[in-house]
C-alpha cells in the first residue's frame, strides 16, 4: 500500500480529496503527525495534537454511496482488531462510527464519498483518529474521551499500532465484501448498543435499541411500541460519554 506521511495537515481526508484523481489510488493511506482542522461526523472537530494517530484510507468499490455506513462498520471492526492485537484490550463500537472503552471515546471514524454521480462514487475515504498517548483531556472532554495510554498506564508504540491498522485495513479492502457475515458477527459482538436507551437527533424522544440489521441500520423501539430503523444520524446513548438519559 502506498503511504504518504505528513508532519501537519488541515485534515487527512481533505488532503486526499484535493489530490488529482490519478493519485487517489485504491489502498492509499495518508498519515499526519498533526491535524489543524481534524473533522468528525456532523461537522464536529477532532482533537489532533500529535499524540494520537490521524490517518485516512482510500477504498475503491462499486458499492452505493448509501452503503457508506457499511464501510464505516467494516472499518470499526478493523480498528478494534488492530487495537486488540497491539494493546490486548477489547474496545467496543458505538453506532455508527466511534470506538469506545469504558463509556468514553477512543477513536472516531469518518467515511466520505468522493465525486458522487447518482448513487456511485469514484472512491470512499475512511478517516480514522485514535487517541493513543494523551495523558489527559480538557474539562469538556474528560468524561467523553480516553486514550490507550490512560487505559494501559503506559506509552503505546504508535508505529506498531499504525502498522497493525494498515494490515487490518488492507485485509478489510481485500476480503470484507467476500466475508460480510464474519465482519457483521464481529461487529455485533463488539457493539455496546444493545438494550441501551438512546435519543435520536431527529426526534428527541427516548427509545431502546433492539437490534442492528445486516445493513448496519439501528433498530429502536419507542415507549408506545413503535419500531424504527435508522440508517444514519447523530444519537445520544445512555451511559456513554457521561450521558444519563
Amino acid at each position: 500500500m502506498k503511504t504518504i506521511c505528513l508532519k501537519s495537515v488541515d485534515s487527512t481526508n481533505t488532503y486526499i480529496k484535493n489530490l488529482p484523481v490519478k493519485e487517489r489510488v485504491d489502498g492509499l493511506i495518508v498519515v499526519a503527525d498533526k491535524q489543524t482542522a481534524g473533522r468528525g461526523r456532523m461537522g464536529k472537530t477532532f482533537k489532533s495534537d500529535g499524540k494520537g494517530i490521524y490517518m485516512s484510507f482510500v477504498i475503491k468499490t462499486d458499492c452505493a454511496v448509501s452503503e457508506a455506513v457499511v464501510l464505516t462498520s467494516f472499518a470499526a471492526v478493523s480498528v478494534c482488531r488492530a487495537i486488540e492485537k497491539v494493546c490486548g484490550i477489547n474496545a467496543g463500537i458505538k453506532w455508527v462510527n466511534d470506538i469506545v472503552y469504558g463509556g468514553r471515546k477512543l477513536c472516531g471514524i469518518l467515511t466520505e464519498a468522493v465525486n458522487v454521480s447518482g448513487d456511485k462514487a469514484e472512491c470512499f475515504i475512511i478517516g480514522i483518529g485514535v487517541n493513543v498517548n494523551e495523558e489527559k483531556f480538557t474539562d469538556d472532554l474528560k468524561d467523553k474521551a480516553v486514550s490507550l495510554k490512560m487505559i494501559l498506564n503506559r506509552n503505546v508504540d504508535k508505529e506498531k499500532l499504525l502498522l497493525a491498522l494498515k494490515e487490518e485495513l488492507n485485509e478489510m479492502k481485500v476480503s470484507c465484501f467476500n466475508d460480510k457475515e464474519n465482519f457483521y458477527n464481529e461487529y455485533i459482538k463488539r457493539s455496546v448498543m444493545f438494550g441501551k436507551t438512546v435519543v435520536l437527533n431527529c426526534d428527541d424522544i427516548p427509545a431502546e435499541v433492539i437490534g442492528i440489521d445486516k445493513n448496519y441500520a439501528l433498530a429502536v423501539k419507542y415507549g408506545n411500541g413503535e419500531i424504527k430503523k435508522v440508517n444514519s444520524g447523530d444519537i445520544s446513548v445512555d451511559g456513554i460519554y457521561g450521558l444519563g438519559l
